[in-house]
């Protein structure tokens, strides 16, 4: 509820004429939301993160964290190191 304040509604269409130039209508975004699958956020998250490797911070006994090597293959998809594999 709190985002439907006039002053989060405002902030809500400031952003769309900052990136489209327009306010985007509720119908319009609600198609745009409709159209992500499953298979389109894999994409998008092996391009965003494939040759990168993440920060890893932590508080506490770190003599227990898991060697960097498993949690980047905890963190790595199929796709991801498929194509790691092929180069």
């Amino acid at each position: 509820m709190g985002q439907e304040s006039p002053a989060a509604r405002a902030g809500q269409i400031a952003r769309q004429m900052m990136l489209y130039g327009r306010p985007i209508p509720n119908e319009e975004l609600m198609e745009r939301l409709s159209g992500i699958t499953v298979e389109r956020l894999t994409d998008l998250a092996g391009r965003l993160f494939f040759d990168t490797t993440p920060t890893l911070s932590a508080i506490g006994p770190v003599e227990k964290l898991a060697p960097m090597d498993d949690i980047l293959g905890a963190l790595s998809s199929k796709t991801v190191r498929a194509r790691a594999a092929n180069g």
